[in-house]
């Protein structure tokens, strides 16, 4: 019996048949897609974040400019008196 250059298995020298219909489909990779669906979901938040924050910077200034803190007045009752 001669064996055929045949897609398939082979055992214990015979050739095992390829299955009907051709090749074995490859299987999907569910981590992968689960890992690159939450790194765009983590993308997304964080350009929506970014937004908000760039929406909020221009309105606490009306002239564009960020207001300087106020210095603190001095601490100790009454200004001025020293006695």
């Amino acid at each position: 019996m001669r064996a055929y250059a045949r897609p398939g298995l082979q055992v214990h020298g015979l050739l095992k048949p390829a299955p009907i219909g051709g090749s074995t489909l490859a299987k999907p990779n569910y981590q992968f897609e689960k890992r690159q669906r939450d790194l765009a979901k983590k993308r997304k938040q964080e350009e929506k974040r970014l937004r908000k924050l760039a929406a909020k910077t221009p309105e606490q200034g009306a002239g564009g400019e960020v207001p300087a803190e106020q210095p603190e007045p001095p601490q100790g009752g009454e200004s001025g008196s020293t006695t």
